[in-house]
Protein backbone atom coordinates (compact mmCIF):
# COMPACT_ATOMS: atom_id res chain seq x y z
CA UNK A 1 0.00 0.00 0.00
CA UNK A 2 3.00 2.42 1.20
CA UNK A 3 4.77 1.89 -2.29
CA UNK A 4 0.91 2.70 -4.54
CA UNK A 5 0.63 5.92 -2.57
CA UNK A 6 4.43 6.71 -3.38
CA UNK A 7 3.79 6.19 -6.92
CA UNK A 8 0.46 8.27 -7.29
CA UNK A 9 2.19 11.24 -5.58
CA UNK A 10 5.09 10.91 -8.30
CA UNK A 11 2.37 10.68 -11.01
CA UNK A 12 0.74 14.41 -10.40
CA UNK A 13 2.73 16.28 -12.59
CA UNK A 14 -0.24 17.04 -15.12
CA UNK A 15 -0.51 19.26 -17.98
CA UNK A 16 -2.16 22.51 -18.90
CA UNK A 17 -3.55 23.19 -22.36
CA UNK A 18 -6.06 25.53 -22.90
CA UNK A 19 -7.31 27.88 -25.97
CA UNK A 20 -9.63 31.03 -25.39
CA UNK A 21 -10.77 32.83 -28.04
CA UNK A 22 -11.08 36.33 -28.18
CA UNK A 23 -8.12 39.16 -27.37
CA UNK A 24 -4.93 38.10 -26.63
CA UNK A 25 -3.91 38.88 -23.17
CA UNK A 26 -1.30 42.20 -22.31
CA UNK A 27 -1.46 43.28 -26.26
CA UNK A 28 0.30 40.49 -27.96
CA UNK A 29 -0.30 40.24 -31.23
CA UNK A 30 -1.01 37.16 -33.88
CA UNK A 31 2.26 35.28 -33.56
CA UNK A 32 3.94 36.06 -30.58
CA UNK A 33 4.75 33.23 -28.27
CA UNK A 34 5.63 33.98 -24.59
CA UNK A 35 6.46 32.19 -21.44
CA UNK A 36 4.06 33.27 -18.29
CA UNK A 37 6.18 33.60 -15.41
CA UNK A 38 5.82 31.14 -12.48
CA UNK A 39 4.94 28.42 -14.83
CA UNK A 40 6.62 26.12 -17.15
CA UNK A 41 4.20 26.75 -19.99
CA UNK A 42 4.52 28.36 -23.38
CA UNK A 43 1.28 30.58 -24.79
CA UNK A 44 0.97 31.90 -28.02
CA UNK A 45 -1.35 34.17 -29.61
CA UNK A 46 -3.20 33.67 -33.42
CA UNK A 47 -5.76 35.62 -34.97
CA UNK A 48 -8.73 34.55 -33.05
CA UNK A 49 -7.28 34.06 -29.24
CA UNK A 50 -4.46 32.35 -27.42
CA UNK A 51 -3.75 29.59 -25.66
CA UNK A 52 -1.30 27.81 -23.66
CA UNK A 53 0.86 24.26 -23.62
CA UNK A 54 1.76 23.09 -20.86
CA UNK A 55 3.97 19.56 -19.10
CA UNK A 56 2.52 16.05 -20.09
CA UNK A 57 1.73 13.82 -17.49
CA UNK A 58 4.69 11.17 -16.74
CA UNK A 59 4.43 7.94 -15.69
CA UNK A 60 5.81 6.84 -12.72
CA UNK A 61 8.84 3.55 -13.45
CA UNK A 62 10.00 1.70 -10.20
CA UNK A 63 13.34 2.62 -9.10
CA UNK A 64 13.12 5.82 -11.14
CA UNK A 65 12.83 9.34 -9.67
CA UNK A 66 11.40 12.56 -10.68
CA UNK A 67 13.94 15.99 -11.75
CA UNK A 68 12.28 18.97 -12.26
CA UNK A 69 14.42 22.11 -13.16
CA UNK A 70 12.43 25.37 -12.94
CA UNK A 71 15.10 27.78 -14.01
CA UNK A 72 14.71 26.13 -17.65
CA UNK A 73 12.23 27.42 -20.22
CA UNK A 74 9.23 25.27 -21.87
CA UNK A 75 9.57 22.41 -22.48
CA UNK A 76 13.37 21.53 -20.62
CA UNK A 77 11.37 22.50 -17.81
CA UNK A 78 8.82 20.00 -17.58
CA UNK A 79 9.34 16.97 -15.10
CA UNK A 80 11.26 14.29 -16.05
CA UNK A 81 12.19 11.04 -14.91
CA UNK A 82 15.78 9.47 -14.19
CA UNK A 83 16.80 6.00 -13.59
CA UNK A 84 19.80 4.40 -12.79
CA UNK A 85 22.05 2.95 -14.74
CA UNK A 86 21.16 -1.08 -15.29
CA UNK A 87 23.84 -3.67 -15.79
CA UNK A 88 22.85 -5.94 -18.57
CA UNK A 89 24.99 -8.84 -17.28
CA UNK A 90 22.86 -8.85 -14.04
CA UNK A 91 20.00 -6.91 -14.53
CA UNK A 92 20.53 -4.43 -11.86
Amino acid sequence: MKVFILLALVAVATATNFYNAGVCPDNKGSGERWNPVGTCSECYCDHTGYGCSGCDAITPVIGCYQVVDTSLSYPECCPRLECPPIDPMTGK
